[in-house]
């Protein structure tokens, strides 16, 4: 018996350098820091990698319950969120209950988005801070979630913990 191996030739198509999962439920993301301290204010950063080209579509990021619930409106007041990214996408933010969502007009990738839960400007707005629980649980789960092309997201693989002491 010969065994003939097969050969695939793909002209004029890129193979993307990374194999992460394309569509709703895409992309990575870390924080920063990974730590908290019980009820102790604090500032988290938020990164989130997509695995593909974002076109009229849908972060949302979940903050755990017991936490101070995210808002959007007044930058002194608790759980201020921002969110920037580093190329020329429109970011529109909405919170509701714990959730935020930001809707992304128009980003390639390898572009980043960076959430800022607590962002208190540098020290600016101190009472801008997110405040976690006030009893230690090992850890907190903020729930990511993605939608490159529309406004059904999924949970990413790998949503970013922060552990609480």
């Amino acid at each position: 018996m010969i065994l003939v191996p097969f050969v695939f030739i793909l002209l004029g198509h890129t193979i993307p350098a990374h194999a992460g999962l394309i569509g709703p439920g895409s992309g990575s993301a870390t924080v920063t820091p990974a730590t908290a301290v019980v009820d102790t204010p604090g500032t988290w950063t938020f990164v989130y990698d997509p695995d593909d080209n974002f076109t009229n579509g849908t972060i949302v990021l979940t903050v755990p319950a017991g936490w101070t619930a995210p808002q959007v409106s007044n930058p002194s007041a608790p759980g201020y969120v921002t969110a920037t990214n580093n190329h020329t996408a429109v970011l529109t933010l909405g919170a509701a209950g714990q959730s935020v969502t930001i809707s992304v007009d128009d980003l390639p990738e390898p572009k980043l988005v960076t959430i800022v839960y607590g962002d208190d400007s540098g020290g600016a707005n101190p009472g801008a801070r997110a405040v976690p629980p006030s009893t230690a649980d090992p850890t907190s789960e903020f729930l990511i979630e993605s939608d490159p092309t529309g406004d059904a997201p999924s949970p990413i693989a790998d949503s970013p913990p922060v552990t609480l002491e």
